[in-house]
């Protein structure tokens, strides 16, 4: 489900959103530290610890993730490291077809009406800033169901917010379009402008009429100058066609309105428009057309302001909330070897110990990525299925020192999806989304009876995304291949941080407390990315473990 709100307390609901997230994984951290007796070295990521039959390990884990910019890509698709703000694209001084494609065939047609083809229209100086957050409280399940072998799950509940805000200035020089009143409710403006439009129309379909009539009717009245140049006559017709036809689409009339943008009053396209316009009305009086009164003149916009260009969505603003379960995993890991020992006691071997496993997981895209067409609608999910592998690896050294180290690559598989691309229409084209390898090291040392610290270090790349398929052309466009969505989709990334452990598994295999249980707060930030779908991202994660037997003895 998707919202937007405006800015008014956000701060507020950012803080809410953050505060239920994280709440339940908290409550379980002060509840089990007043029953806990214990030494923690496990927690802080995953491992490849596999629960035997029978056994359950529950997380219920909460993690804030936030940015405000991104990495960037070449125009070849090259990832580069260079970091961006998030808006920077949606942001312009100038403010014009580069930042808002819309602005093309307006561009275009201003410069048919002006005579100008270099002119460059903009709407002034435009700077949208952007704050995202993404929460998730995320439900894991690891259930043995023999001697090396346990099945897997895991259901994330998300919540995404985006905080916008674009402040506008159309006054400044480079501002040459502002709003066009046709579009204000009981604007005189518009109503002038409209007035105007249709009687350059009007005066088009007299010409033509009068041409054709004196082609059979030479001396009919008003065919003198007519049949006295027909070259002229026609040269002229083409002139209002192009008047009337250009002013139509830019400035509209009240039964079919124009553009959202116009000329500013007193810019150069204002008035190199209205001298074309003048020119036209004297050239079709002297043909006896006086539909177009010689003193016809069309009021330029005002400059425009940020509730115009939001109303006509040139521009995001406000907070904008997307939520609900993410993508579902599912899998089962197999425990090819171990010397740690069996559970509880095997996560503080007396001397040194290997363990490995192997798991694979399917991941059900169930909710679909960013909506179409809003830059800042972040997703909840990745919107496709993926499959993956997972290589664990445990490796302690003695009763203090453990270090788990985790290989991941994931194949995401194709599907079709509704996109569009900058100067086209929508269109169901196929996407196949690049494959992906991560690398994540976490070793942690314990601190005494209770409590661990942890490392964190992961890595990521992720090749190109691919998509295959034709946009139809938009007005004024041309059908654009679909291809062009995968450029700049390579990523790489790194992370690092750490976190503080804590763990009841040491006392409860020595019966001095009740439950197994392990709590982990870890803190990781983007360290190095590349590619302009990585974010320079902060994350806190807290989660709270659980070690349930369901049959069989204790141990």
């Amino acid at each position: 489900m998707t919202r937007s709100r405006s800015s008014a307390g956000s701060a507020r609901r950012l803080a809410r959103a953050i505060r239920l997230h994280l709440a339940a994984p908290a409550v379980l951290l002060a509840s089990v530290a007043s029953i806990a007796d214990g030494q923690s070295v496990a927690g802080g990521g995953q491992d490849a610890i596999v629960v035997p039959r029978g056994v359950i390990r529950a997380e219920l884990s909460g993690d804030w993730r936030n940015w405000r910019e991104r990495f960037s890509s070449s125009a070849d698709g090259t990832p580069l490291s260079t970091r961006v703000r998030l808006g920077a694209e949606q942001s312009g001084d100038p403010y014009g077809p580069d930042q808002l494609p819309s602005l093309r065939p307006i561009q275009t047609t201003v410069r048919d009406l002006a005579r100008s083809p270099l002119l460059d229209v903009s709407l002034g100086a435009v700077t949208t800033r952007v704050d995202a957050l993404s929460a998730r409280s995320i439900l894991s399940l690891e259930m043995g169901v023999g001697a090396r072998l346990a099945l897997l799950a895991s259901v994330p509940y998300v919540q995404t917010t985006a905080s916008v805000a674009t402040d506008v200035d159309g006054t400044g020089a480079n501002a040459n379009l502002g709003f066009n009143p046709v579009f204000i409710e009981g604007s005189t403006a518009g109503a002038q402008n409209a007035v105007v439009v249709s009687s350059a129309i009007q005066a088009r379909d007299q010409l033509q009429a009068l041409i054709a009539s004196c082609g059979s009717t030479p001396g009919g009245t008003g065919c003198a100058p007519i049949v006295a140049d027909p070259a002229a006559a026609q040269a002229l017709l083409a002139e209002a066609s192009a008047v009337a036809s250009g002013l139509l689409t830019i400035y509209g009339t009240d039964v079919e309105r124009g553009s959202a943008f116009i000329p500013r009053a007193g810019s150069a396209p204002a008035t190199q428009i209205g001298a074309r316009l003048t020119a036209l009305a004297s050239a079709l009086g002297g043909v006896g057309i006086t539909a177009l009164p010689s003193d016809a003149s069309l009021v330029g916009a005002t400059p425009i302001t940020e509730p115009q260009l939001l109303a006509v969505g040139a521009a995001a603003g406000g907070i904008i909330e997307r939520y609900g379960v993410g993508d579902i995993e599912v899998g089962a890991k197999f425990l090819v070897l171990d010397t740690f020992g069996s559970l509880p006691r095997a996560t503080r071997p007396g001397a040194t110990a290997l363990r490995l496993a192997v798991a694979g997981v399917f991941r059900y895209g169930r909710n679909s990525a960013d909506s179409l067409g809003n830059p800042f609608d972040i997703g909840v999910g990745g919107g496709q299925n993926d499959i993956e592998g997972r290589a664990h690896a445990d490796v302690a050294f003695g009763n203090r020192t453990w270090v788990s180290v985790t290989g991941r690559y994931g194949v995401q598989l194709a599907d079709q999806q509704r996109l569009a691309a900058d100067g086209s229409s929508e269109a169901l084209v196929n996407r196949d989304l690049g494959d992906y390898i991560e690398l994540e090291i976490v070793p942690r040392y314990a601190l005494g009876r209770w409590f661990a610290i942890a490392g964190v270090y992961r890595f990521r790349h992720k090749s190109v995304d691919e998509y295959t398929g034709t946009f139809p052309a938009s007005t004024g466009g041309s059908p654009v291949d679909a291809s062009v969505l995968g450029t700049g989709t390579e990523t790489r990334e790194q992370r690092a941080g750490g976190g503080l452990l804590f763990s009841t598994m040491d006392a409860y295999a020595q019966g001095r407390a009740r439950l197994p249980f392990e709590v982990n707060y870890v803190y990781t930030r983007t360290v190095t990315g590349a590619g302009r779908l990585v974010f320079n991202a902060a994350e806190h994660r807290i989660g709270a473990r659980m070690y349930v037997r369901l049959f069989g003895g204790r141990n």
